[in-house]
């Protein structure tokens, strides 16, 4: 059985999908501009790419060449494709009613990462929105938010090595992460 790790964006939304290990897969969904670096950072890690967003501007064969399109909404592929043990979604879009759905998926699903781009004031907010979904504080302690390990990224490169950084560490596992974290 090939599992995914899927990293999700709705609104300009774009997904990647590939093998990691042969045990995972890559699920991205964002087709903004810093998409594309997260799109060839992944590729390293994975090799097949799959784009999800309901926008068809956005997800185009032009701006991701050599990327299977789809252009559901997130919570439709979702469903279509659920998130496995060996599966992460990363919400991108900066609006709730394009990333909570997904986000809620995730957070019903074995999935062991969740992650979410946006402020501290913007993650206080989407957990508020969330817990009112019925969702406790354990469940909602899965959302890594700010996304991404704290390396100071700044420009669209640099945030796709910070997202992929925290997902592999997450996956894998660090002696210094259980450290910071206890």
């Amino acid at each position: 059985m090939v599992s995914r790790l899927g990293v999700w964006r709705t609104h300009r939304s774009f997904c990647r999908t590939g093998t990691l290990n042969r045990e995972t897969l890559a699920r991205i969904n964002q087709a903004r501009r810093d998409a594309r670096a997260i799109v060839r950072a992944t590729n390293l890690a994975t090799g097949e790419e799959r784009m999800i967003d309901p926008r068809t501007a956005f997800a185009t064969a032009t701006r991701f060449p050599h990327t299977k399109l789809s252009n559901e909404w997130p919570d439709e592929a979702l469903a279509k494709e659920p998130l496995g043990q060996r599966s992460a979604l990363v919400a991108l879009a900066h609006d709730p009613k394009l990333d909570d759905p997904g986000l809620i998926i995730a957070l019903k699903s074995p999935c062991f990462y969740i992650g979410a781009l946006g402020s501290n004031k913007t993650h206080a907010g989407r957990l508020e929105r969330l817990k009112h979904e019925g969702f406790s504080e354990q469940d909602l302690s899965r959302i890594h938010g700010p996304i991404g390990l704290d390396i100071g990224a700044r420009s669209p490169a640099e945030i796709a090595v910070a997202i992929l950084a925290e997902v592999t560490q997450t996956l894998r596992g660090s002696k210094r992460a259980q450290a910071i974290k206890n």
